[in-house]
């Protein structure tokens, strides 16, 4: 029954893909997540991505967890769209990029795992 709810969630996420405003505040709980960039997104969405990214892509994308101990906060003082820009290229690096893009903008908010 669990699994079912998920993969309703996750359903409901794809259909709202591709938008480019900030997330409003009606909006935070209804899905709207993978509709807008890294950078618009508040600290619940980008927690939703950083556990679920890897669920949402499929295709044997791992979970953002396992590069968390390659990810060093040093590299984030110059800003995080750099992470998002790969993210977004779509190659066999996307993976860590999302991740590393997410985990550096929850880093900013104060929300990092």
């Amino acid at each position: 029954m669990t699994t079912s709810y998920v993969w309703i969630a996750i359903c409901y996420l794809v259909v709202h893909l591709t938008a480019s405003t900030p997330v409003k505040l009606e909006e935070r709980g209804t899905g709207h997540c993978l509709d807008h960039t890294h950078g618009q997104l508040d600290a619940e969405c980008l927690g939703k991505l950083w556990d679920y990214y890897h669920i949402y892509k499929g295709g044997g994308w791992n979970s953002c967890s396992k590069y968390l101990s390659s990810f060093s906060t040093d590299s984030y003082s110059s800003g995080c769209s750099r992470f998002y820009a790969k993210c977004a290229k779509g190659d066999e690096n996307s993976n860590k990029n999302c991740c590393k893009s997410v985990h550096c903008y929850l880093w900013k908010k104060g929300k990092a795992p």
